[in-house]
């Protein structure tokens, strides 16, 4: 017979996730703080990536408050490791696993700021790096935006259904809206407002996400040999008693 290994208590195996989903939590508050005073110190009108280029007020400490929401979305995604949605296309990968695709882009456009100005790609004046940045940061957002997807359709994430269909429709509208009007340069003033907006509401989606008290998940199944194993000596056992 096999020495029996030593279980862990659940307060055990559970302390390490809920200790990284709330440190995360915290970088992604202190994220999305230090992303609204960088805004409301600037004097002009702009959207998000204008604010990390090396023209504005505050680019360090914006491009800090990223790098800080992508560790924190990282470590919120490992604390929730192994959720799926119960659609099947959408519960192809783990919404964990999209959080920290999401997360590496955010890093990459915290790394790899836009000209001075953000040039829309492949217009007059935009460079490289522009193309790179706003790849990331769109690829970022709107993995983000396939997370809060995943979650409305989650078996355990029940409970953050309404949360997740109204916020996924506020930033779709605020998003789309806000990138129609970047595109034309029409209503910069709005347009950088509806795009702080939606990021604001995926972000605090995000910190929702990692301090709710979600339905456990379910036991795997014991393995199918084990049970098969067990079978006979159980037979055999109860044919030992009748001939006794």
């Amino acid at each position: 017979m096999e020495p029996r290994q030593p279980s862990r208590s659940p307060g055990f195996s559970s302390f390490w996730p809920g200790l990284s989903r709330v440190v995360g939590a915290i970088l992604l508050a202190a994220g999305v703080t230090t992303i609204w005073v960088s805004r409301l110190a600037s004097h002009t009108d702009v959207y998000l990536s204008e604010m990390g280029a090396s023209d504005a007020p505050t680019p360090v400490l914006f491009n800090a408050a990223l790098l800080a929401i992508a560790v924190g979305g990282c470590l919120v995604a490992i604390g929730r490791s192994g959720i799926r949605s119960r659609v099947r296309w959408l519960g192809a990968w783990s919404i964990s696993a999209t959080l920290v695709f999401a997360c590496l882009s955010i890093a990459l456009a915290s790394r790899v700021t836009c000209s001075p100005g953000c040039p829309v790609p492949f217009t007059n004046g935009s460079t490289v790096a522009d193309f790179v940045h706003t790849l990331a940061a769109s690829l970022g957002f709107a993995a983000v935006g396939l997370a809060i997807i995943q979650a409305a359709y989650a078996h355990s994430l029940r409970p953050l259904f309404a949360v997740s269909i109204a916020s996924g429709a506020v930033i779709i509208l605020a998003s789309g809206v806000g990138g129609l009007l970047s595109v034309f340069r029409f209503r910069v003033d709005l347009g950088g407002w509806l795009e702080l907006t939606a990021a604001t509401v995926a972000l605090l989606w995000v910190i929702v996400f990692a301090l709710a008290r979600i339905a456990p998940l379910p036991a795997p199944p014991a393995p199918r040999a084990l049970v098969q194993a067990e079978g006979p000596a159980i037979e055999v056992s109860s044919t030992a008693t009748h001939l006794s």
